[in-house]
């Protein structure tokens, strides 16, 4: 048997495959939204949606259809309509390519504040933080700093090594209320995330 295989029979070989060949050898999403931030994606009937698409107003996104979500030169039902269709291609997009997690993060996804609704403590801090000014920091100040040889948290560890006594001052506070701050518009990992125990357990009253 001759073992030449013609050309033309290779050609047809490979043009069989078709399109189920094709699918077939498709290589697989690397590390796609939906399963990197599973924890994040919003439901279909979610009325976080309405949240996010405002949010969309007046900005200036990546994706193209949340550009057109973002316009004024459709209907609203429309623009939403492109708002969830865009966070689907996001959501099916690759996390290896960065371009849209901004977009992820800030219009398509759920963040910290959005799971932890309420409790987060607003209160400015004073010049003076002690145990008798009623100020809501105090108590999160002193678990800090009762917990800084068991702290791995960069930020929080090197605030911790800063608290002394009993008594606080308002650069101290300012500091971590800034960080609690911070940590609002972040992506929610989930509700074992460490980063997530330790906003609840610095930022949100009653959890001291």
């Amino acid at each position: 048997m001759n073992k030449l295989i013609p050309a033309s029979l290779g050609l047809v070989g490979a043009g069989s495959l078709g399109i189920g060949g094709w699918i077939a050898f498709k290589p697989k999403m690397i590390n796609p939204y939906k399963e990197k931030y599973k924890t994040a994606i919003i439901e279909e009937k979610s009325s976080l949606w309405e949240t996010k698409f405002l949010a969309l107003k007046g900005k200036s996104p990546i994706n193209e259809k949340l550009k057109k979500a973002a316009g004024t030169s459709e209907s609203e039902d429309i623009r939403k309509g492109k708002h969830k269709e865009g966070c689907r291609e996001i959501y099916e997009s690759s996390t290896q390519d960065s371009k849209y997690l901004d977009d992820f993060k800030q219009y398509c996804s759920k963040n910290n504040g959005d799971v932890l609704s309420s409790g987060w403590i607003s209160e400015v801090p004073t010049s003076s933080i002690t145990s008798t000014s009623s100020s809501k920091w105090h108590g999160k100040l002193t678990s800090l700093k009762n917990n800084k040889d068991r702290e791995t948290h960069p930020f929080l560890k090197s605030l911790a090594t800063k608290l002394t006594g009993d008594t606080f001052n308002k650069t101290q506070g300012d500091e971590l209320k800034g960080w609690c701050d911070s940590q609002k518009g972040e992506i929610f990992l989930g509700d074992k995330d460490h980063s997530f125990q330790l906003i609840k357990s610095y930022c949100v009253e009653g959890n001291a």
